[in-house]
């Protein structure tokens, strides 16, 4: 059984490099770009969470506007529509 020197020393460069030769690596085959399809579902899901970003942002307008209102002394409450709301819960 023969060991190689090479093959018990991990960083020992192979005597065939030593000699002045490059260890160029082979070119890597060419391959086709990556591409993505969505299912009806995929899709379906991808339009509800846009539109729930979209609605959040709708939110946050509204509470900057409600606070805006409360720190100006402008905010008036609907009691009637507070009322009907309440009723509507039973």
């Amino acid at each position: 059984m023969r060991i190689d020197a090479a093959v018990m020393q991990p960083n020992a460069v192979p005597r065939a490099l030593s000699a002045g030769q490059s260890a160029a690596p082979a070119p890597a085959p060419a391959q086709p770009p990556d591409s993505v399809e969505l299912s009806r579902r995929g899709e379906q899901l991808l339009r509800a969470a846009e539109a729930a970003v979209q609605a959040e942002n709708a939110r946050a307008e509204r509470v900057a506007e409600l606070q805006a209102q409360i720190r100006s002394g402008s905010y008036q409450v609907d009691t009637t529509a507070v009322a009907k709301a309440l009723l509507k819960r039973e």
